[in-house]
Parts: structure tokens; sequence; C-alpha cells
């Protein structure tokens, strides 16, 4: 992977962003790996019979070399962003992280103008091993799918979460509000925060 990265994909880039970078292989692909294969897959490239457990485990143990490959190819100072889903391991080859709002919202109940603990112990942490290994940091968090999180609420909440970690930017990840669940899901804050 990191030489069709490095080879078709990043000649003329600064950067590359990672969309989905989790800890986990993403659920719904490791469903599709097993019905388009009938449960007949290998991750070993031998051929050896695998199951989606060892497909999860291949991925979590690769996943660092992966982004660590492609930080070495790209140099020090390129942009290495990765959209990730929380709670998610700090990774110190990432110049940053993108963070969709829904998955930061407070739980019912607690502070709604704060991050749930898990979002800023992920923003935090990368944020730490970003800046440790001598990255240029990039952090957003997109501010999407107001069906969950009403926009007003988001706007205000990213005020809020701003002034406590004023290197987050505020972002929406849908280009023309048109995509996904159409413009319930863009979010658009006036004035700018």
């Amino acid at each position: 992977m990191i030489r069709f990265y490095t080879q078709r994909l990043l000649p003329g880039y600064d950067g590359i962003y990672l969309d989905e970078d989790n800890d986990m292989f993403r659920l719904s692909w490791q469903a599709y790996i097993t019905a388009e294969s009938g449960g007949q897959f290998s991750v070993d490239g031998r051929g050896t019979a695998a199951s989606t457990n060892d497909l999860q485990a291949q991925y979590a143990a690769w996943r660092p070399y992966f982004t660590s490959g492609l930080r070495h190819a790209l140099g020090p100072s390129a942009l290495l962003l990765a959209n990730v889903n929380v709670p998610t391991t700090a990774d110190a080859s990432l110049s940053g992280i993108t963070v969709e709002f829904e998955h930061c919202k407070s739980a019912p109940g607690q502070n709604t103008s704060a991050l749930a603990p898990a979002c800023q112990e992920a923003l935090e942490g990368q944020h730490q091993a970003t800046m440790g290994a001598g990255h240029v940091g990039a952090f957003a968090m997109w501010l999407t799918h107001s069906e969950v999180v009403p926009a007003h609420q988001q706007c205000a909440d990213m005020a809020n979460i701003q002034r406590q970690l004023p290197w987050i930017q505020r972002g929406d990840d849908i280009t023309d509000c048109t995509r996904e669940t159409g413009h319930v899901s863009c979010v658009r804050c006036d004035p700018p925060v």
C-alpha cells in the first residue's frame, strides 16, 4: 500500500488526508469483504483462510506502519491528516486529526458546551504526539450532521471548544452542502468563530 500511495497517488502533492483512519477496521467494510468473498478470503498473502478477527488484528497491527511509511515518503514537513472516530490512539506520524462534531457531543446530563471526555482525550493526545514529533499541527472539527446535533448548538459549542483548545479549526467536510443528507447536514456558523 505504501508503494502504491507514493508512486501513484502522491507525486506532486505536499500531503494526504486519510479518511476513516480508525483504530479498528470499519465494520461495514468487514461485512462487505465477507459478503463479496462468501467468507473465503486471506489476509496473509499466502492464501490461508482468514476470519474478520484476523483482518481486524492485521489492520490494527500494521496501521502504524502504514502511517509511518507515508510520513517517511512524504517527508517531515508534509501534512498527513487523518479523519478518525473517537476514541482513537494518537499516532506520531500524523500532522493532526479531524473529527466529525457528532462524535464529540457531550452525553445527556453533561456540560453541553464541553467536548465528550473521549473526544477531548483524542484531540489533546494527538496534539501532544504531533507536537512532540516536531510536525506542523493541523486539527479540525467538522461541523456536519445537524440532524444529530442542531447547527446552532454545534456553532455555540465550537466557539467554547476553540476558547479551550485554540489550535482546533472548524470546518465542514461537505464541499457544497448538497451531499450526504443535503442541506440538513450542512452547518455554517455566522459570524465565523
